[in-house]
Order: structure tokens, then sequence, then C-alpha cells
């Protein structure tokens, strides 16, 4: 998911954002001899007629909260290609998506629609989404509302943040239909400082409801302490094995064990920053990776 590079062009009234990755060419599309490829992704176009009004075509998303540690780890949202509108006013805030299956053939193959009519008469539409969401004092409350197959796969959710004694956090309840109601999940989310300390902590416990009811609990944490340019931190729950992020921990009817701890510093010289780890990655019943990931920037 991590580009090399990433272009944005923003005004007052329009503007375009997209990234640059390398990787593996898809096998029907690769004209090269060893199938890889630069290419463009993640693209939004976007542009603003009035004040508090966007229009967005493209790369569209939004959840409840999000965490910071992760930035990804959340399921209180949705993100793919479609056609979005956003509405802002006084504390306010309204999104609206109607998301089409942009990776769903090539040529004559796509489909792009939202909507659409089915050679048996039978009329589907794509994933769609809202979201409302109002700030005030007492803190910022939120809904959602993610719809697919046609109204019959539904995620719905409500969130809550805000900042007591310098310490920020929000919580979100969420619950899946499809078929019938099938899962509750609850997001928990922490982060603040104490004396130059840096900490923050996500914890999401999973009731899955079945033949037989599981529960199991995800969760991250980090800790940072700077020492002048260098800092030093704590990760629980980073990037594991075969895409997995976050420790896993089953509770009721799920034997699952998975975690990732990774201490290490980070710095940065002029434009670019270093980061330097070493990472145990250990999953039930397999053996433990170990490893020392090695990340460099450069911003310009």
């Amino acid at each position: 998911w991590n580009p090399i590079m990433n272009f944005a062009f923003n005004g007052d009234k329009a503007g375009a954002e997209f990234a640059v990755f390398t990787g593996d060419m898809e096998k029907d599309i690769a004209y090269w001899n060893k199938g890889y490829a630069v290419h463009a992704n993640r693209f939004k176009l976007w542009m603003s007629p009035t004040d508090g009004l966007k229009f967005i075509f493209g790369l569209n998303g939004f959840n409840l909260n999000q965490e910071t540690i992760l930035w990804s780890k959340t399921d209180s949202g949705c993100e793919d290609y479609g056609y979005g509108i956003n509405y802002a006013n006084n504390g306010f805030a309204l999104d609206v998506a109607f998301f089409f299956n942009w990776n769903k053939g090539v040529g004559k193959d796509s489909d792009y629609a939202w909507l659409k009519k089915a050679k048996d008469g039978k009329a589907t539409i794509a994933p769609t989404a809202l979201k409302a969401e109002y700030a005030a004092d007492f803190g910022k409350i939120n809904g959602i509302l993610v719809a697919k197959e046609t109204f019959k796969d539904l995620k719905f959710g409500a969130g809550y943040s805000n900042t007591f004694g310098g310490v920020n956090m929000f919580a979100n309840v969420l619950g899946y239909y499809k078929d019938s109601f099938n899962k509750v999940r609850v997001e928990l989310f922490a982060k603040g400082n104490i004396d130059g300390f840096g900490w923050s902590t996500f914890i999401a416990p999973n009731i899955n409801l079945g033949d037989k009811t599981s529960v199991d609990l995800q969760f991250i944490a980090r800790g940072d302490y700077a020492f002048g340019s260098v800092n030093a931190y704590l990760l629980v729950g980073g990037d594991g094995k075969d895409g997995r992020q976050g420790c896993k921990l089953g509770l009721v009817e799920d034997k699952s064990l998975d975690f990732t701890i990774q201490p290490g510093v980070s710095g940065n010289v002029g434009g670019a920053s270093w980061d330097v780890g070493l990472k145990f990655d250990y999953q039930k019943d397999k053996p433990m990776l170990i490893s020392v990931p090695l990340v460099l920037s450069m911003g310009f």
C-alpha cells in the first residue's frame, strides 16, 4: 500500500492527487518480459463550486475516527473509486459516496457503473456510503452506513471523540448485517504524553455471531521517547506476515494468537528520515520470524 511518491495539486476551488507505485503487473496486462511496472494509482480529482460543497471523482474514503498508530486499522469506514459529495457548514459535515468496481476487468469488460440493469432485468446498486458528523464543545459525534450488494450487505455504526486532560480518545461501535445480524465490533483509542514520553493504544474486541458465538481481541500500541534528534520507540502490533496488522488474541471459541513486537529508533537528517528496528513476528503453531526492517525517506 506504500507508494514511492505522492503528488498533490490543491487550490481554493479544485485539485488533484495521485500516487506512484512499483510492483508486479497483473497477468492479463503484463506486456514486459519481467512483468514489473511503475504505475500511477490512488488518484482523485475534486472541485468546489461554492464554499462548503465539494465534488470528488476517483478515490473516495472516510471513516468515523482514525487511529494514528498504523493509520489503517479502523474498520469504521470505506474506501474505493467512485463519485463523492462532501458538504460542511458550522460544525456539521455530510459525506456521500457512490462507488463502482474499478478493477472488474479491463477494456470492454470494465464496469464503471454505480446503478445498472442486468440482462435478466434486475437492477443492481454498487456499494454506497453515507456519513454524518457534528463537532461542538462537547466533542465530535458521527454515524456511518456502508451498503453493498444492493443494500443486502450492511455495515453501520456511531462514534464519539474528544480530548480530556490532554488525552485524545475515541470510541466506535459497529454492527454488521448480511442475511442476519452477524457481528459487533467496538474500537477504542487513546493517545497522550507524560513528560516527553508519548503513548497510544488501540483496542478492538469483535463479537462474531452465528451457530457458535466467538470473541477475539485485536490491539496495537506504541510508546515513543525522544533523545535530541533521535526517537526511541516500541511498537506492538505493527505490520506482520501475510499482510496482518495488529495483535490478535482469541477469547471465546477462537484459539488464535498472533503478535508482532518491534523496538526501534528513528531520526531525521535534513530533509531525510530513517527508521530501523528489530521485529519479532509470531503466529500460533508457526516458527517466529525475526527481521530488521529499515526505512529511508526523502521529502522535497
